[in-house]
């Protein structure tokens, strides 16, 4: 298993909302070498981090490429060797914003999912008009964005049009994941002066497909321990698949169809699952960020 293969999970959506005062312009097109295995290597330990953060919160779904995606685009907009400037660029692995801004566009631009499976990961930058003033975003920022992380940079009035800003931040949203998500709620609100956002779309097939007439009810522990009757599909895989269990935990690797148009040959895609070794345990997440770095990176290799 590879340890970026996080960042590939189905229909994620992250969004917060950072109240800062300005854009600032930067030097951010400088010629760097781009380093796409340590900004990956970066992202999942980034990834590790925010997910212990949330401890053992229900339905906790979140994406660090796109925390990583929104993270190196703002730090195109900050003063360089800034307390903020330096801890991201820091903890994604580059000495500097242009050089994070490579490594970004170097892995989307390298990024092959096969003929089967769609991905897309889309970043907004929304400025109030009181801080972009008349003429908007700096030019030299928007491009930064724009080139580097396939972002969308606008003005936006927060202060006068709250709801109808909230409304286009909605239909950005849908049209982004395909209509998955269509009632997305923006947490902006009328004193925001920045609303950062990134949009990651992942529609995949499986390559050992589930049949549906397979579907049946079985029994579903739930987090309180309680069991219900839901519908789970089932496969029997004669095929060779990646499975691993140590004394705590079981994980296997589900494969996405790698088909190709003909030269070219994808990235292996996978969905991770992991599962209490012990059937009955119903606190499999909080024990899961709750362990180090080290071992979820030795468990998902």
């Amino acid at each position: 298993m590879k340890k970026h293969i996080f960042k590939r999970f189905p229909a994620m959506i992250l969004a917060f909302v950072l109240m800062i005062c300005s854009i600032g312009p930067q030097d951010v097109c400088a010629d760097e070498t781009a380093d796409v295995p340590s900004y990956t290597a970066a992202e999942t330990k980034m990834g590790y981090k925010f997910g212990s953060l949330l401890g053992n919160k229900k339905n906790a779904v979140y994406c660090p490429y796109g925390l990583a995606s929104a993270l190196g685009m703002l730090s195109g907009g900050m003063e360089e060797g800034s307390a903020g400037y330096n801890e991201i660029t820091k903890m994604l692995g580059a000495g500097s914003a242009a050089a994070l801004g490579n490594n970004n566009r170097a892995y989307l631009e390298g990024a092959v999912y096969g003929t089967d499976n769609t991905s897309r990961s889309v970043s907004f930058l929304l400025v109030d008009q009181t801080n972009g003033g008349a003429d908007g975003v700096i030019p030299t920022f928007r491009e930064f964005a724009q080139n580097n992380y396939n972002a969308t940079v606008r003005t936006a009035d927060f202060r006068n049009d709250l709801q109808g800003e909230k409304e286009k931040i909605k239909q950005d949203v849908n049209t982004v994941t395909d209509g998955f998500i269509p009632d997305y709620v923006s947490s902006a609100k009328q004193d925001t002066d920045v609303d950062l956002m990134n949009v990651t779309y992942f529609k995949g097939k499986w390559k050992y497909t589930f049949d549906k007439k397979n579907t049946k009810k079985r029994k579903f522990t739930n987090v309180n321990g309680k069991t219900k009757k839901v519908k789970m599909m089932q496969k029997h895989l004669d095929e060779k698949i990646r499975y691993y269990q140590d004394k705590n935990f079981r994980a296997v690797m589900l494969p996405y169809s790698d088909k190709a148009e003909e030269g070219s040959e994808p990235d292996k895609v996978f969905m991770v699952v992991i599962l209490p070794k012990n059937k009955k345990d119903t606190d499999c997440v909080k024990r899961w960020n709750k362990t180090s770095e080290a071992y979820k990176t030795k468990f998902i290799s």
